[in-house]
């Protein structure tokens, strides 16, 4: 059997910078390090971090004033920061730079008296985030149907901004019906989708030829991970979304020829070789390499680190 594992997988930049941002607080900082929402969404690494004194909270009453809180990379809503400063919490803010741009554009087009159309998911932290800087300027949209809902007329000028780990296939018939509908509208001169998501999407997408199974590790928690799985099963290629190698089933392999592998991009390389291991132990395996790695991105940590650190 072929084993096709993607060049182009795993940890963004972003993902990188906030789970180092949790780290070098508790080595600077000491724990217990408080954290607003998963630091990112992946089981593992979220044990790992417990495990070093991180405390992950949803609720801003659990964190006992004075101590250091985190943001998550999925982004902030300003009422919630406003909250921990009047708690007395020590920000340090993991957002993803790319959040913040969007962002930055819900604010600079509420400025402008314009609207903003959101495509997104409205239940995902990022998209509540987004929303929270203008509550009564956004609208979420999650599909074509909901392009109908939009509470603007024809001639309304409106901004779109899209949640960054979205698919493009989702996104760009959505954009198709915006622009039928709507005469004058802003779009940020780049898409907002992040571009480590549409590197992975188009890297998966390039590797499936004559694949007959997909397998992705991530969680399903993971925006970004369903995607990718999602890319799959828009081809009819049997596509599993693995959180850990305790969900692999060997039966799943037993026809399978060539198999394609990936991992979301809040994965860590441990954990993907974990699961490609674990199929090699009951499977004879002929690993192929797609593609070449992408160019690695960093991104600097948060400077409240070292302010707080003195």
């Amino acid at each position: 059997m072929d084993l096709v594992l993607v060049s182009v997988r795993g940890f963004c930049a972003g993902v990188v910078r906030a789970i180092q941002t949790v780290e070098k607080a508790l080595e600077l900082l000491q724990a217990p390090i408080y954290v607003k929402h998963k630091i990112v969404h992946n089981h593992f690494v979220i044990e790992s971090l417990k495990q070093k004194g991180a405390i992950f909270i949803d609720d801003l009453e659990e964190v006992p004033q004075g101590s250091f809180l985190v943001f998550s990379a999925h982004g902030i809503a300003p009422n919630v920061r406003q909250q921990a400063i009047d708690r007395g919490l020590k920000i340090i803010d993991a957002t993803c730079g790319l959040v913040t741009k969007v962002h930055s554009a819900v604010l600079r087009f509420k400025k402008m008296g314009i609207p903003t159309i959101v495509i997104g998911h409205k239940d995902h932290v990022e998209v509540i985030g987004i929303t929270g800087e203008s509550i009564e300027t956004t609208f979420v949209v999650e599909n074509i149907d909901d392009v109908k809902k939009i509470p603007y007329d024809q001639n309304q000028e409106i901004s779109v901004v899209t949640q960054t780990t979205l698919s493009l296939l989702d996104v760009d018939p959505i954009m198709e019906a915006i622009r039928a509908r709507f005469h004058k509208i802003h779009e940020m001169p780049t898409s907002t989708i992040c571009y480590a998501t549409t590197n992975r999407q188009t890297a998966l997408n390039e590797s499936l030829d004559g694949a007959d199974l997909l397998i992705v590790v991530g969680d399903p928690q993971s925006s970004n991970s369903v995607r990718l799985q999602e890319i799959g099963q828009r081809r009819g290629i049997k596509s599993l979304l693995i959180p850990s190698p305790a969900f692999l089933d060997p039966s799943d392999f037993t026809t399978a020829r060539r198999v394609v592998m990936t991992s979301g991009a809040s994965v860590p390389e441990v954990l993907f070789f974990s699961v490609v291991h674990a199929i090699e132990s009951f499977q004879s395996v002929n690993r192929i390499y797609f593609g070449q790695p992408e160019k690695k991105v960093l991104f600097e940590l948060p400077k409240a680190l070292s302010v707080f650190a003195g």
